[in-house]
């Protein structure tokens, strides 16, 4: 912001001109000038649009011309190039009270189906001149979106109260301002990334594009954590002293507190990478400041040893990644095999069944041969009763052998 700029010593002003990228002061909007409302995230729809009507997007040479914006917020760490090759370019009330004339989505390119905006943030690649449709109605939308009185609870911003403002308006704006200049986006969510998040194998193999620095982290098996928000008022461009501290909280002038080192890392393969992405964001950022120190401050021991310090972490950390080795495969999934018959098994099975089948064969004549004994000796009782009866008078018949009415009937044992 031109302000910010104003309040530059000279010999920083000196060190920005001579960047290979041109820098940019645009107004600040922290304070918005008509409204009076205190929202500095407004500056980014702000200095783009400023951006773009004040400056010659340069040409890299007669023929070529650059025909993408690349929008990358101011915690984030681009540490790979981002080609258009890569990145060609919502779905509740909230959209519908802001953008009712856009249809809802069928695709599920950047969101779920029936969206009226994409659901996308961190950086955005873009069509120099859909940037330009796009811009003002960010602005514009950002600004409304602030100004809903529902949209504290429809943003679904966990910070706000009821009557708040909504801290995250602006991305909403612009969301709804890509809707509304029909812009729509394909997302990639490979190519930004977390600092200490768990690798994968993908990642292992085809590291993040920018580290986004946005929320607290911890460096696994150490002490080492940071958080953006534990430092709004750290000063950068502070010269020794420095007040240098092991806790990551306390230092608050000219560099953050030294991560750890990746010599001190005892993990390998995905662990490991997760772990030198984790201390990057810190690691860069220091090298950074002492390149900018060593220019604009008086020398100094602490300077001198802190700065060494910082540059060897850097110096180490491009060696650990340059002497990471490739993944080994991974293994081949068990694959399950049907035994082959046991053929003694079986013929012993065969042969208890046969014996069994025989004994029960066995146990069937007995049983057949007992009946049928029982049955000769009954009739031999009986021929031998006829007998005795006829030499004799006869007797009454007796009770069992009187006929019996059909509800009488009984089996006799």
């Amino acid at each position: 912001m031109q302000g910010d700029w104003e309040a530059l010593d000279e010999s920083d002003r000196d060190l920005a001109a001579s960047l290979p990228v041109t820098t940019h002061w645009a107004p600040s909007y922290s304070v918005h000038p008509r409204t009076g409302d205190v929202y500095p995230g407004i500056n980014k729809p702000v200095a783009v649009i400023d951006w773009l009507a004040n400056t010659e997007v340069r040409r890299l040479s007669a023929q070529v011309k650059e025909d993408y914006v690349l929008v990358i917020d101011a915690d984030m760490v681009m540490r790979r190039p981002i080609l258009p090759q890569v990145l060609l370019s919502v779905s509740n009330e909230l959209a519908l009270r802001h953008i009712p004339q856009v249809a809802p989505r069928n695709d599920s390119q950047a969101g779920p189906a029936g969206r009226r905006g994409d659901q996308v943030g961190g950086f955005t690649l873009m069509a120099t001149a859909d940037m330009r449709r796009v811009a003002p109605l960010w602005l514009k939308l950002s600004e409304d979106v602030r100004e809903d009185p529902l949209a504290w609870n429809l943003t679904g911003d966990h910070y706000a109260l009821e009557g708040d403002k909504p801290w995250i308006a602006e991305m909403y704006g612009y969301s709804f301002g890509c809707a509304a200049a029909d812009v729509w986006h394909i997302a990639n969510g490979r190519l930004m990334r977390y600092p200490g998040y768990a690798v994968d194998r993908e990642t292992y193999e085809d590291p993040p594009s920018v580290l986004h620095y946005g929320i607290l982290w911890n460096v696994s098996g150490t002490d080492y954590a940071f958080d953006k928000h534990w430092h709004y008022d750290f000063d950068a461009l502070a010269c020794p002293p420095w007040n240098m501290s092991d806790d990551p909280r306390l230092t608050k002038r000219g560099l953050f507190a030294h991560p750890p080192r990746p010599s001190a890392f005892n993990t390998t393969g995905l662990e490991l990478m997760r772990d030198l992405l984790a201390i990057e964001v810190l690691v860069t950022l220091n090298e950074a400041f002492c390149e900018r120190h060593r220019r604009a401050c008086p020398p100094s021991d602490e300077l001198g040893r802190e700065c060494s310090k910082a540059e060897a972490i850097a110096q180490e950390l491009r060696d650990a990644y340059a002497s990471l080795p490739p993944l080994p495969p991974d293994p081949e999934p068990a694959q399950y095999e049907v035994p082959p018959p046991d053929e003694a098994g079986a013929d012993a099975g065969a042969a208890g069944e046969a014996a069994s089948e025989a004994e029960a064969a066995a146990e069937a004549a007995a049983e057949e041969a007992a009946v049928e004994e029982v049955a000769a000796e009954a009739a031999a009782a009986g021929g031998q009763q006829q007998a005795a009866e006829a030499a004799g008078e006869p007797e009454p018949p007796s009770q069992a052998d009187r006929p019996r009415a059909p509800s009488e009937a009984h089996i006799e044992l």
